[in-house]
C-alpha cells in the first residue's frame, strides 16, 4: 500500500470508530433494558417446558463496561464483541448442556420472543417450530404442545420428520390442528 492509502484508511477508521463510540452507551443502554424483561419471561417459558427441573439464566456481557467507548475499539474492544451468557445453573449451556437441553433453551427463547412480539405489536406472529421434537423427552414435548396450544398462540407451524411421533402427541393433546404432509413437494 502507498503511503496516502493507508493513510486514507487510518482517517477512514478514526471516524466510523468515532460514529461507533458516540452511540455505544445508546446500545448497550437498550440491550440492558431489552434483556431486563426479556428475562423473566424467557426463565418462565423454560421453567414450563423442563417441569422446573432446571434453572436458567441469559446475561448480557458486554465487552467495553464502563467509560470511554472510544479507547475501548482502538483496542478492538466495542459494542460489536457484546456477548449474550446462556447458562443452566452456573454452566454454559454450550458447553455442559445435553442436546435435548440445549434444544429447550433454544424453544424457550423463541416462545419468548414471540411473547415479546406479542405484547410490542398486539398481533398475535406467525410461529414457525422446525423439527422441535428431535431430542427432547416426552414431557418437554408435551409442554410444548399445551404451550402452543393456549389461546396466547395463533397460526403455528411445526414441522416433524416422523409422521407417527407427531399424530400421537397432537392426539393425547386438546388442541386443535390440521395435519399436512409433503411428499415430492407436493403437500396433502
Amino acid at each position: 500500500k502507498s503511503a496516502a492509502a493507508e493513510f486514507i484508511e487510518t482517517v477512514l477508521v478514526e471516524v466510523w470508530n468515532e460514529q461507533l463510540a458516540e452511540h455505544g452507551e445508546a446500545i448497550r443502554q437498550k440491550r440492558i433494558a431489552f434483556l431486563k424483561e426479556f428475562r423473566s419471561v424467557f426463565q418462565t417459558y423454560y421453567e414450563r417446558l423442563s417441569l422446573g427441573r432446571e434453572e436458567v439464566c441469559l446475561e448480557y456481557k458486554p465487552s467495553v463496561k464502563e467509560g470511554n467507548f472510544l479507547t475501548a475499539l482502538k483496542q478492538a474492544v466495542g459494542i460489536h464483541r457484546d456477548d449474550l451468557v446462556l447458562n443452566i445453573g452456573d454452566y454454559a449451556v454450550r458447553k455442559i448442556g445435553s442436546q435435548g437441553q440445549k434444544k429447550t433453551f433454544l424453544i424457550a427463547l423463541k416462545l419468548a420472543q414471540y411473547h415479546w412480539l406479542h405484547q410490542m405489536s398486539e398481533v398475535k406472529p406467525l410461529l414457525l417450530l422446525d423439527d422441535i421434537f428431535d431430542k427432547l423427552d416426552a414431557d418437554r414435548v408435551e409442554q410444548i404442545v399445551k404451550i402452543v396450544g393456549g389461546e396466547m398462540f395463533g397460526q403455528v407451524f411445526i414441522t416433524d420428520t416422523n409422521r407417527g411421533h407427531i399424530d400421537d402427541i397432537l392426539r393425547a393433546q386438546a388442541v386443535d390442528y390440521k395435519l399436512f404432509t409433503v411428499t415430492g413437494g407436493e403437500i396433502s
